[in-house]
């Protein structure tokens, strides 16, 4: 059995009084006429490989932990030494 969600977007109003008008013609809901239109465009995705999906798996967890530049940069009184030290050298000069 397929697992239901909700799913919630916004969309322009001439496209919702669209599927409203056919579902309207066809006696249906809307939420009907949307999900007919979504299976019927959706695109397959390829079938990958079990080899293949570890190498992408592998891949993307390389980056896991890699950080370049200071860990504390977003302190507040890091940032607010670093403002008054630059506020200070402009003023002495």
């Amino acid at each position: 059995m397929t697992r239901r969600v909700t799913f919630t977007c916004d969309v322009p109003e001439e496209l919702y009084r669209a599927a409203e008008q056919k579902a309207s013609a066809e006696s249906r809901r809307v939420e009907d006429v949307v999900m007919e239109y979504l299976v019927r465009h959706q695109r397959p995705r390829p079938a990958i490989t079990e080899a293949e999906a570890q190498r992408r798996k592998q891949a993307f967890e390389r980056h896991f932990g890699r950080f370049s530049g200071d860990a504390h940069a977003s302190e507040n009184e890091g940032i607010d030494a670093d403002l008054v030290r630059e506020y200070q050298g402009k003023q002495e000069q």
